[in-house]
C-alpha cells in the first residue's frame, strides 16, 4: 500500500508500507493504521500522509 506524503515545506513523496490483507480495504486500513503511529511518522520525518489519493498494488502471483 503507497501512501501520498506531503512534507512541511510542501514537498510530496511517498510512504509504503506491506500488508497482508484479503480485500483493497483492508489493506488500505491496515496501512493507514500503521501510518499514524509515532514510529511512521518519525520515519517520514512528519510529513502528512494524504489518503484521498492512496492506491493498493495488488500482489502478483
Amino acid at each position: 500500500m503507497t501512501l501520498p506524503i506531503i512534507t512541511a515545506d510542501g514537498h510530496p513523496g511517498t510512504h509504503t508500507f506491506v500488508t497482508c490483507a484479503a480485500t483493497a480495504d483492508e489493506a488500505f486500513n491496515a496501512a493507514v493504521r500503521d501510518a499514524v503511529t509515532p514510529k511512521a511518522r518519525r520515519r517520514r520525518r512528519d510529513a502528512d500522509i494524504d489518503t484521498t489519493v492512496a492506491f493498493v498494488v495488488p500482489r502478483s502471483e
